[in-house]
């Protein structure tokens, strides 16, 4: 968009839809995989199912919305997340002791042939997307 003063502006509601509709996929793909994992019946019998995942510290706060948005839905498959670091969560999920891993950044090829060759192949979803922000100070300029 374009002000009158041949400015160009954007809105943020763009970065808004972005979000939603990453957390739509995540959850559609949680959902999917559980389906495909526990045969899809989510709402008949009551064992409680758990779906355990690991990894980055900045995706904790959408996938931590997303089990609990996810819970109120099908109450008998609870999703735990744990955020304890990429390289954690890259490793629990090869070492098999999580049903999925989170890392911040995408597998590198050798991370990709080790787990590969570990368990099969993995199937990437992206997640979550930030930035990172540098912070500092340059002398003469006051704060007004």
């Amino acid at each position: 968009m374009t002000s009158g003063q041949g400015v160009v502006t954007r809105s943020a509601v763009g970065i808004s839809k972005s979000l939603f509709i990453i957390a739509l996929i995540v959850v559609g793909a949680i959902s999917g995989i559980a389906g495909y994992y526990f045969g899809g019946g989510f709402r008949s019998g009551s064992s409680v199912i758990s779906v355990t995942g690991a990894g980055s510290t900045f995706a904790y706060p959408i996938f931590s919305a997303i089990a609990a948005n996810f819970s109120k839905f099908y109450p008998n498959i609870q999703v735990n997340y744990q955020s304890i670091g990429s390289g954690a969560g890259i490793s629990d999920f090869q070492a098999k002791t999580v049903d999925f891993g989170a890392t911040d950044a995408p597998l590198s090829t050798t991370q990709w042939t080790n787990i590969t060759n570990t368990i099969g192949t993995p199937l990437h979803i992206p997640a979550t997307i930030g930035s990172e922000a540098i912070a500092y100070n340059v002398p003469g300029i006051n704060r007004t």
